[in-house]
């Protein structure tokens, strides 16, 4: 896109920045000794329960499946065919997709609650109803609208990646699993739209019909999406049940979701006991080893493992020095390479 001149330059920059960056990098703690404040707003903002944060994950998956078949119909508007790009329009469609990303990445470091459900969900159908808007205002000018239209693809694809992410989080299947289901959802139907405008755009005897289903896609995806968000948000604040659809608690290998802890914590150490009953098993470790292993593991000091499982700090440290003579392991960080490479 840019001169090759420019572009190396660029390039060498852009690469000499990951030395100021390394060196800040050196500056700060350990991941396994830093101490951040965790809010339990799970992966999409404000839902606090595993089972709220389970619905609104279906809801949202139900949601981007409309919208890949808007974004399906729009690309190669009108006809299903694909729209060459302006130089201007190129620069233009790459400025516009740094901007939103940067957009998210800056909500994200301030904390924001609904980056990753309304605020990306209101951005991309934005830029939805931009590209239709554009089809319609500059009908020979088409790379306009595909502009906004890529835009739009590309953020779909990115928040397809954080909703596999949140899936195998929240689920208990092979992260795989999740990330075919995902793609499926998106991608099937997006291949499909475009194969059907192909189809019949022939026989179509205008662009008005493909304008108002697309819009009409992209207005459905928002009420079926804020309405099941406003309805969760009430479900929390008045304290009733969530009543997670049963197809969803299968999908995601939940169907004691009711027994999943809430909150993060409890949710760290289930996870982690059940990488370190394996070790357990691999190792033949005392179950007082193995509890001794999931809280040191957990990045607790001897002192605090001492406290939490009342012994004195003096057999906390014994436990541990068998657990380094039995596993070959000899530091806290060696284990957390073991679990994440051999278990899970």
């Amino acid at each position: 896109m840019l001169p090759r001149g420019i572009a190396c330059i660029a390039v060498g920059l852009t690469a000499g920045l990951q030395f100021l960056f390394q060196k800040k990098a050196r500056l700060k703690p350990l991941p396994e000794k830093a101490h951040a404040d965790k809010m339990p707003i799970g992966y999409f903002g404000f839902a606090k329960r595993t089972q709220d944060g389970v619905h609104v994950l279906g809801v949202l998956a139900f949601g981007m499946f409309i919208l890949s078949v808007a974004v399906g119909a729009l690309r190669g508007f009108p006809d299903g065919q694909a729209v060459p790009f302006q130089p201007v329009t190129r620069i233009g469609y790459m400025l516009i997709v740094m901007t939103f990303f940067a957009i998210l990445i800056w909500q994200s470091f301030r904390g924001s609650r609904s980056i990753m459900s309304t605020t990306i969900w209101l951005m991309l159908e934005m830029f939805g109803i931009f590209a239709v808007t554009a089809y319609a205002a500059f009908p020979g000018a088409s790379d306009i609208g595909a502009m906004f239209t890529t835009v739009f693809n590309a953020g779909m694809t990115g928040f397809m990646w954080y909703l596999v992410i949140a899936f195998s989080s929240f689920g208990k299947r092979d992260p795989y699993y999740y990330a075919a289901a995902g793609w499926t959802v998106y991608i099937l139907p997006r291949a499909l739209a475009r194969s059907g405008i192909v189809a019949i755009a022939p026989y179509a005897s205008g662009e008005a019909l493909q304008t108002a289903i697309v819009a009409g896609l992209i207005l459905a995806s928002a009420q079926v999406v804020f309405i099941q968000l406003v309805w969760v948000d009430h479900r929390e604040k008045d304290g009733a049940d969530s009543s997670t659809s049963k197809s969803i608690q299968t999908l995601l290998g939940l169907d004691d979701v009711d027994d999943v802890p809430d909150d993060p914590e409890s949710i760290r150490r289930a996870l982690m006991q059940n990488n370190t009953r394996q070790l357990q098993e691999q190792f033949m470790l005392s179950d007082r080893e193995t509890e001794v292993l999931t809280l040191y593991a957990m990045g607790l000091t001897q002192r605090k493992i001492a406290d939490e499982l009342c012994i004195s700090p003096g057999t906390a440290h014994t436990h541990i020095k068998r657990i380094y003579a039995k596993t070959d392991l000899h530091s806290r960080q060696e284990i957390l390479d073991y679990i994440a490479q051999y278990t899970g």
